[in-house]
């Protein structure tokens, strides 16, 4: 094993995330050489459409694990807000490095609090769970899609074709992009994050003994129990396709904190919930015990 190969997705931030992880691991103490291979999967042809759809998202990383376990790749790295309530297949190990910034960002011209915005302020966003949140925090405010890189977006906001944007943290500060920047850091029990976000998985086959040694010391312990609250709640709260959902778990010590926006696909939040517990199984019951209190249309099963 003198050089080991990485699979990832075809995507500019999954490759800026895994060469920093790549450097964690070498930092770790394993002393390879590391090669990255990006393919091209079957929804890098569908860019212009939300991330946080559980369709898409298994459809790349079931891709990636195909590579795994053809051993056509060492391990594969894949960002997590894509995938969340995906199982692992019984051959692989997954392990979650620390997690980026899970927050949502606001990007304002001229610095403008979303308070401040006026109300027909045009915001550009390109999900539906960041629409929804956003109108409840402001009315009249005009959430349009945005598309293109995390550049482009910007751009797009100092040539008048909005009065502010919606990025993701993780996405400004990989893109190396100056902090100063952002106008404000959205809060979680306000706008949700998509489950994942900001959390990468990084996965190898078990039986290859050597390398799954090498590959857990960056797994953290706390965004690894973060990551599998939320899955938890995801496979078990089995909603259809007409919604997204804002799903994020904070881990102090043996507390788990769990906030929840459930939105339909005419950008509506119908649900908001928080709970805390001591394990992913406590907490997730008393979100669900929590949504059904509030649940008068039967969304929740």
């Amino acid at each position: 094993m003198g050089v080991i190969t990485v699979g990832i997705k075809k995507d500019p931030l999954t490759k800026i995330h895994a060469k920093h992880l790549i450097e964690q691991m070498k930092f770790s103490g394993i002393h390879y050489e590391f090669e990255i291979k990006e393919f091209l999967t079957e929804d890098n042809q569908a860019l212009d459409q939300p991330y946080d759809t559980k369709e898409r998202g298994g459809q790349f990383v079931e891709e990636l694990d195909d590579l795994l376990l053809n051993e056509t790749v060492d391990i594969v790295i894949h960002r997590l807000k894509n995938a969340v309530r995906l199982d692992v297949n019984e051959r692989m190990n997954e392990y979650i490095p620390l997690r980026d910034d899970h927050r949502d960002v606001l990007i304002s011209k001229d610095n403008i609090l979303l308070k401040d915005l006026t109300e027909d302020a045009r915001i550009g966003t390109n999900t539906a769970r960041r629409f929804a949140q956003l109108s409840l925090l402001k009315e009249g405010l005009q959430t349009k899609q945005i598309s293109g890189s995390i550049g482009s977006k910007v751009q797009q906001l100092h040539n008048g074709n909005y009065e502010a944007i919606i990025l993701s943290a993780e996405s400004v500060k990989r893109f190396g992009l100056s902090e100063s920047i952002i106008t404000e850091y959205l809060p979680v029990d306000e706008v949700t994050p998509a489950a994942g976000q900001g959390a990468l998985a990084v996965k190898c086959l078990s039986e290859n003994k050597l390398l799954d040694a090498f590959i857990k010391k960056v797994d953290d312990k706390q965004t690894h129990t973060a990551i599998l609250t939320e899955r938890l709640f995801l496979q078990t709260v089995k909603l259809s396709a007409n919604f997204s959902t804002g799903c994020f778990a904070a881990v102090n010590g043996d507390n788990i904190e769990l906030f929840i926006a459930i939105i339909t696909e005419n950008k509506e939040v119908v649900l908001r919930a928080h709970a805390l517990g001591d394990s992913p199984e406590s907490v997730v019951n008393a979100a669900i015990e929590a949504l059904k209190e509030k649940d008068v249309t039967n969304i929740i099963v």
